[in-house]
């Protein structure tokens, strides 16, 4: 026979547990319910010899009150301050994470911008460079053609680095009075969104 014990809050059998007084007896139907709906997240509460469920918890800033999950203004306040803190380092590593992706060869595109530069000024004649070169014959175009291409390449990665800085200082549009937690997290979806496809345009 199944056995809830009131004081450690755990279900015991007869024919494996020593029963200590006050456990409540319950049927096999009943163990199975209550069982089920623990793994659930629901919680038992006992009045006298009479066992009710108790919906999980909503959230970790709710209390319980009462049998019932109660959410104060002060943890109200703490659940907003802490979404919007996670929301802003949210879009603030998204924007690290793409960064890093773009600069890794910092030095190498600044040497190829700055020999395409050279090569250009002189009317694309004399020597090319290596940077131009290995770039040209790579892609099967001429020294001229992967200048110009290395130029715009160089412009339109500025460009994307500029925009992606735009993006990530949305986030204070978060701080925003009046804001609710579906407009924080709408406002922080569209900025990754926009984020990702800077990252997209790139590659």
């Amino acid at each position: 026979m199944y056995f809830y014990d009131i004081n450690n809050k755990g279900f015991l059998h007869s024919e494996i547990n020593e029963i200590p007084n006050g456990a409540i007896a319950l049927t096999d139907e009943q163990y199975q319910q209550l069982f089920e709906a623990v793994s659930n997240g629901y919680q038992i509460r006992v009045d006298g010899t009479n066992i009710t469920l108790i919906a999980p918890q909503p959230t970790a800033y709710h209390t319980l009150e009462n049998g019932e999950w109660v959410l104060s203004d002060d943890a109200k306040k703490q659940k907003r301050a802490d979404l919007l803190n996670q929301l802003i380092t949210s879009i603030d590593n998204t924007a690290a994470l793409i960064s890093a992706q773009w600069t890794r060869f910092t030095e190498e595109y600044k040497e190829r911008e700055a020999a395409a530069l050279v090569y250009k000024q002189h009317n694309y004649k004399g020597e090319a460079g290596i940077y131009i070169t290995g770039f040209s014959s790579a892609a099967g175009i001429d020294n001229k053609t992967a200048t110009d291409l290395i130029l715009r390449q160089a412009d339109g990665l500025r460009q994307l680095q500029a925009a992606l800085s735009v993006q990530r200082m949305r986030k204070y549009e978060l701080k925003k009075e009046g804001l609710s937690e579906a407009d924080l997290q709408s406002i922080h979806d569209d900025i990754i969104h926009q984020m990702r496809q800077l990252a997209e345009a790139y590659e």
